[in-house]
């Protein structure tokens, strides 16, 4: 594209950089107050933007910094919706109250011009008095533009072999007109449309479309199948290779439990997804202290597995409190693991008080009072019961009261909350009857009770 209509607006925004910086260098020098520290730090600007499209930087890495220093974006030109991003942060914005850290990642964009040719300049700003700032510079296609900008699809590597593999989405940008987009070996697709083969005749690509690519992996080991996709005369690929004869080595891999690390006691766990890569196809995969399924399956201790399958491991934790277990899948000499530690479900407060005193009448259904429990992290709870019937326990959370949970059921009690017990007195005097809430695992647990005497 001609930028020669644009030069002279890209040679004010260089001055104008440089302007600023020499002007916060002096106020600091006159005024004695210690220069930013943070750095000095650009953006590469994007010199063939589509038009009045979202245009985003590259990312960088802001050093220098003591302290979370102030940031704030602005931006000149004919775009507009100048925000920031700072990678963990809140995602983009243009708010005022945020604050950038040493070692920080961050990014810049807006929405380019609508007009050709046309130059949009974002801003990023960091530090309280004199400040570093940076600035990505946009410069619009002409509006007869029909090259796009350079474009590539990636590649894949270690892949089984005779298998359809797929690239990510890349969005075609840099120009102003659909243009005819055509394959060689493969199938793509434009905006997650149907797939077009090679002899796909009249299919286009608008600006700021995305298009992904497919074929079938080489049946040859070590072997690389290109696919060359034309999009407006300008050609991107995307390659795959398949393993290697003979490599039965995966890459490294490693397990976290779905619902974090410290589960309680004797309860199922499972893990995160992980896919498998970086080794020949069919290689026998094998757990100790729980067992995994492949690809959403049956759970098992061994089956073959393949690159591409996406394993789940699962365990039962430790039947003890604060004991860790851990659950380890080994494939070709490689291992991963998936650990947890189970909480302290031992609450500190004691037993449980009837309503009215421990002398009942028969025949009666008799509740204690509400005991708040403490002093532990989280717990199962079970209720059991010697003589009489009826044996029930209910918790208040918040406030609100839950519903009775009968003998062979359990809940989950968490610190704060309040729990009773109640029960049926047996039909004849002198009987003493005993409901027991049980806190903790199968092995080592806490009781409270409360005791009736029929009278």
């Amino acid at each position: 594209m001609d930028l020669s209509s644009a030069s002279g607006g890209l040679a004010s925004v260089l001055v104008r950089r440089h302007l600023v910086s020499v002007v916060a260098l002096s106020s600091a020098l006159t005024s004695g107050v210690a220069l930013a520290q943070a750095n000095p730090f650009d953006f590469n600007d994007n010199n063939e933007a589509t038009i009045n499209a979202l245009t985003t930087s590259n990312v960088v890495t802001l050093t220098g910094i003591s302290g979370c220093e102030p940031v704030s974006v602005s931006g000149t030109g004919g775009g507009s919706a100048h925000q920031f991003a700072i990678a963990g942060g809140i995602g983009w914005t243009n708010a005022a109250d945020q604050c950038v850290n040493n070692g920080d990642v961050v990014a810049v964009r807006h929405l380019s011009s609508p007009t050709p040719l046309d130059i949009t300049t974002t801003e990023l700003c960091v530090g309280a008095g004199p400040t570093v700032c940076g600035d990505f510079s946009s410069v619009t296609v002409a509006a007869d533009d029909a090259m796009p900008a350079p474009f590539d699809f990636g590649s894949k590597t270690g892949v089984a072999l005779s298998t359809l593999v797929s690239s990510a989405n890349f969005f075609i940008n840099g120009f102003a007109v659909p243009v005819t987009a055509s394959i060689d070996i493969g199938d793509f697709r434009v905006a997650g449309g149907p797939w077009n083969g090679p002899g796909a005749m009249g299919v286009m690509v608008s600006p700021g479309q995305a298009v992904q690519v497919r074929h079938t992996s080489s049946a040859m080991n070590n072997g690389t199948v290109t696919s060359t996709v034309t999009i407006g005369g300008v050609t991107g690929t995307f390659e795959s290779t398949t393993f290697m004869a003979g490599d039965t080595t995966p890459d490294a891999f490693s397990f976290s439990p779905k619902g974090g690390d410290n589960p309680l006691t004797d309860s199922v766990v499972e893990s995160r997804g992980r896919t498998l890569s970086g080794f020949q196809g069919g290689q026998l995969a094998t757990t100790t202290g729980g067992d995994f399924s492949v690809n959403g399956g049956a759970f098992s201790s061994g089956a073959l597995v393949n690159p591409g399958d996406t394993i789940v491991l699962r365990q039962t934790s430790a039947l003890t409190q604060l004991t860790s277990k851990a659950t380890t899948l080994t494939i070709g000499g490689v291992s991963g693991s998936m650990t947890t530690m189970t909480l302290d479900e031992t609450p500190t407060n004691s037993g449980f008080s009837p309503k009215g005193g421990q002398n009942q009448q028969v025949n009666k259904v008799v509740e204690s009072r509400g005991r708040p429990l403490s002093g532990f992290n989280q717990a199962k709870a079970v209720v059991v019961g010697s003589n009489g019937s009826n044996h029930q326990f209910s918790i208040t959370r918040g406030g609100v009261e839950g519903p009775w949970i009968s003998e062979g059921a359990s809940a989950v009690v968490l610190p704060g909350d309040t729990v009773k017990v109640r029960h049926t007195t047996p039909g004849a005097t002198g009987q003493v009857t005993v409901t027991t809430l049980r806190m903790g695992g199968p092995v080592n647990f806490t009781e409270f009770k409360m005791t009736t005497v029929t009278q």
